[in-house]
């Protein structure tokens, strides 16, 4: 690749002095008309979606493709069944939501299948009246169509709470950049997304953060992962020092991102707590700063995807790491074929109250006399009010 000029730039809305300043719009601590809210029990429920990897094309000969005008049946299927088992408040989508196949039939943003792919998601989404959010993984960095355009192409769709310029509903961060070699290396759809109590006033928030694709070269072979950025997580610290000015208290909250920290394996070797099967990490090769501040900005829980056989949930009470729950969610990919009728489907589920407790467990479209409610390995973390048998029996019966 032909290094082109060195550019950096951050495009921030309501940040610091010596950043570019964009669309800026209070979110206010106590708005009426806010989207995402506990429900009367004081809980809310997220559904995590990792690593879809669709794109409505099918390769045809070496240089043809098939256009498709759905998503993969199997996905939808999926995505069917366990909204209306769990019905989330909430569904993420955190990376290599697509899988580009062919950078011709990418090339026009009206024509590009990655463009409609994720469009596509959002008509999904529009249909069944459920909120959505997402961020970028490093196969969405592949397609020729740039993540402003991707993000662009669903930023005003109804249900959809993101964009590349902050609203009343959420806060946005983009980062346009080279890295030191020259190669592209720009981070959207970084999201601040609040979750209000009866009384109208923030108790929680979500973050969503792009962690990069990769270092050196947009998709080498074997290439080592990119990672959080020291602008994001200073950005994410000053959201949590707003919110904390607003509210005059700090809101627990949770990350979702797509490649996992280089620290997730330690800890999970030293955990205390741990479900899941482990079947390998790629994680970022470089340490971010993130990891340093996770606890003190009153983060409970970090979620990523990018291994796609692993469903590993996993804590330490040991003071050397953080307090947090870390996990990784297995895929939920229909496979590459549009024919396919029979793959593994998995998402996570995470249930939370205003108090900050935490309930979480894969789910899977493998059901059984034994696994009626689709929980895999009949496993589950929680803390706090939901870390009781009782719950967790009826659960599983």
């Amino acid at each position: 690749m032909r290094k082109v000029f060195k550019f950096f730039s951050v495009i921030i809305t309501c940040g610091s002095a010596f950043i570019t300043l964009s669309s800026c719009q209070s979110l206010n601590a106590n708005i009426t008309n806010a989207l995402l809210k506990f429900d009367s029990s004081n809980e809310f429920v997220i559904l995590q979606i990792a690593d879809t990897h669709e794109w409505m094309g099918v390769e045809n000969g070496v240089f043809s493709v098939k256009r498709m005008n759905t998503l993969k049946p199997y996905l939808t299927l999926y995505m069917d069944s366990v909204i209306e088992q769990v019905k989330p408040d909430l569904v993420v989508l955190t990376g290599d939501n697509i899988f580009s196949l062919s950078a011709v039939s990418d090339l026009f943003p009206d024509t590009a299948i990655s463009v409609a792919t994720y469009k596509a998601f959002a008509e999904y989404f529009k249909k069944k009246k459920q909120f959505w959010s997402m961020t970028f993984g490093n196969h969405d960095a592949e397609s020729v169509q740039t993540k402003q355009t991707l993000l662009s192409a669903i930023s005003n769709h109804e249900y959809f709470i993101g964009g590349r310029h902050s609203n009343e509903y959420y806060k946005a961060l983009e980062i346009l950049r080279y890295d030191d070699n020259g190669y592209n290396d720009d981070r959207l759809a970084n999201f601040s997304i609040p979750i209000f109590n009866s009384l109208n006033e923030i108790a929680f928030n979500i973050f969503l953060l792009d962690s990069g694709s990769y270092s050196g070269a947009p998709a080498p072979q074997n290439a080592p992962y990119r990672y959080i950025l020291d602008e994001q997580t200073a950005w994410y610290t000053s959201e949590v020092e707003r919110l904390i000015a607003e509210t005059n208290k700090q809101i627990p909250s949770l990350i979702f991102t797509h490649i996992p920290l280089p620290e997730f394996n330690e800890i999970y070797l030293a955990a205390d707590r741990k479900i899941g099967i482990l079947n390998g990490l790629s994680p970022s090769t470089t340490s971010s700063s993130i990891y340093n501040v996770l606890e003190k900005n009153g983060t409970i829980a970090f979620f990523t995807g990018h291994n796609h056989d692993t469903s590993i949930t996993f804590m330490s009470s040991d003071d050397k790491y953080p307090h947090v729950i870390f996990g990784v969610t297995p895929h939920a990919d229909g496979i590459s074929y549009y024919e396919n009728s029979s793959p593994l489907m998995r998402s996570r589920i995470i249930k939370f109250n205003t108090n900050g407790d935490i309930l979480t467990y894969i789910h899977t479209n493998s059901q059984s006399y034994y696994n009626p409610n689709n929980i895999e390995n009949s496993e589950i973390l929680a803390t706090g009010s939901f870390d009781n048998e009782e719950l967790k029996l009826a659960m599983l019966a």
